[in-house]
């Protein structure tokens, strides 16, 4: 039988140095490859245990539980539709795509903006989710007019950090600024199928 049965469907796959797959790994056989920045696999190193796959919320990394199940998986990838380009975009709740901000500048930034929307999205490593399932900032910003309207971005806070400019338990987590002054904050991560509960939200807060 096949040893390192493991497929990692690199275009539903965001790469990220948080996946649990890499956590949950015995042997390393699933780490972090540093140079290419990219989620790297060792089949030599795999006791096809499974954990990686179980621990993978979107289903990005796969695992067959014989060499028929293997192959009926991998064609399965390989006939993936889905593309990189259409997952690398900005989301709620996911890693950065553009550059965000420190919240040592926060104030600084909110001073320099002339949108009469400022959307903050404040975030932790431990908060950070799959992209494949989290919602898009585009759609998050159309409710606001898009354009000169409304400015989004994101704020990194590290573990001792406190939030400058509200009380936040929960990340990640959405403050909503309009006219410099806080029109309210959503926390706790929302995925696409909760995007109606969280648009509503947003929309009380216009």
């Amino acid at each position: 039988m096949k040893k390192g049965r493991v497929i990692i469907n690199r275009n539903i796959c965001d790469n990220a140095k948080e996946c649990g797959g890499i956590e949950v790994c015995p042997t390393g056989a699933m780490y972090w490859d540093e140079e290419n920045q990219m989620i790297g696999y060792n089949a030599a190193e795999c006791i096809d245990c499974g954990l990686c796959a179980d621990n993978c919320p979107v289903e990005a990394i796969l695992w067959g539980i014989d060499d028929e199940d293997y192959e009926r998986k991998n064609k399965e990838v390989e006939e993936e539709t889905r593309t990189l380009e259409e997952l690398n975009v900005e989301r709620y709740g996911a890693a950065p795509i553009e550059e965000f901000i420190e919240n040592s500048v926060l104030d600084e930034f909110k001073n320099k903006t002339t949108s009469p929307y400022i959307l903050f999205e404040f975030f932790k490593d431990e908060s950070i989710q799959c992209l494949l399932h989290s919602i898009r900032v585009e759609e998050i910003k159309a409710l606001f007019g898009n354009g000169d309207n409304v400015t989004y971005t994101k704020v990194c806070l590290s573990d001792e950090d406190i939030c400058n400019i509200c009380n936040i338990s929960e990340f990640p987590a959405l403050v909503v600024l309009k006219d410099g002054n806080i029109s309210g904050v959503i926390e706790g991560y929302y995925d696409d199928e909760q995007k109606e509960e969280f648009f509503k939200k947003l929309v009380d807060l216009k």
